[in-house]
């Protein structure tokens, strides 16, 4: 699989964190239940499967391609990168 160079700004250091676990300890992705960050009053439950598609960090990537290839231009989108 692809990986792309998305800029930090779009990625969580604790999200990252926890896929990088989850991978390890269930390679094949057969486990779907939901990570749970326990903090005792307070519960998050993390679903197995979210986050950007191949297309969305695709057209990421090359939008800030398009920027560092072309220094001090104007840069217009047609449409919207992310979608629901």
């Amino acid at each position: 699989m692809r990986n792309f160079q998305i800029p930090d700004k779009y990625r969580s250091l604790v999200i990252s964190e926890i896929k990088t676990e989850r991978k390890k300890n269930d390679p094949k992705g057969k486990d779907y239940s939901p990570s749970i960050l326990n903090f005792g009053k307070i519960r998050f439950h993390i679903a197995r499967h979210f986050g950007f598609c191949f297309g969305v960090e695709n057209a990421i990537e090359i939008a800030y391609k398009a920027i560092n290839e072309n220094s001090g231009k104007r840069i217009f989108l047609l449409s919207e990168m992310i979608h629901w």
